[in-house]
């Protein structure tokens, strides 16, 4: 099965540049799926050429159309895969972005800085996180507010400022499936081997092939 895949990040932040990460997933989802990229946030709105939907944007300013078209196009049935910064950044627009957090599961609250950190995988028993040992990574840890209820917690890290927070998660939202990460801050710390199988993983499930 060859998967489809849309992946679609900012060109307006150095801090998560597009044009440097968009190589790196490449690399990443080499012999996983056939990846298009763009910073056209308009191209949801050819979502059905594609299998999964692949997030890197920053700035939570999606129009209500764009996340009408985004939310409809993963209830139907296909995948959702957000990447670090995908996680709702509020504080860079005036509305807070409360339905794609509801399809995600969670939002971004703050970060401290970069910082050496151990990843724990704590389920090994989803398909996700099956064939991938807890590792340690350098990356922005990021503190979230996430729905216990609603998202399996695949993979956690500890932080002296934040507590127990998690790094990958999974959720279905209606026929589909949503898979997040909050690693990945930029091309540096998608080089990390868990990084990559977390996110290799995580595509393929969402798009139904595991």
């Amino acid at each position: 099965m060859t998967i489809d895949a849309l992946a679609i990040g900012d060109d307006e932040f150095d801090f998560h540049e597009f044009a440097a990460v968009g190589p790196v997933l490449s690399d990443v989802f080499d012999g996983v799926a056939e990846l298009d990229q763009t910073t056209d946030r308009d191209a949801v709105f050819d979502l059905d050429a594609y299998d999964v939907f692949v997030d890197y944007t920053t700035k939570a300013d999606w129009t209500e159309d764009q996340l009408a078209e985004l939310t409809a196009f993963v209830a139907s049935g296909c995948g959702y895969v957000g990447i670090h910064c995908a996680i709702v950044v509020d504080s860079f627009v005036e509305k807070p972005c409360d339905e794609l957090a509801s399809m995600v599961g969670g939002r971004f609250v703050t970060h401290p800085e970069m910082t050496a950190f151990d990843v724990e995988i704590v389920d090994r028993t989803h398909p996700v996180t099956a064939d991938v040992e807890s590792f340690r990574t350098y990356d922005e840890p990021y503190h979230l507010d996430w729905d216990e209820d609603r998202v399996r917690v695949l993979a956690a890290f500890e932080h002296e400022a934040m507590g127990t927070m998690p790094a990958a998660w999974v959720r279905s939202k209606g026929d589909g499936r949503v898979f997040y990460c909050s690693l990945g801050h930029d091309a540096g710390a998608l080089e990390t081997d868990g990084v990559r199988r977390l996110l290799r993983n995580g595509l393929a499930w969402a798009s139904g092939d595991q």
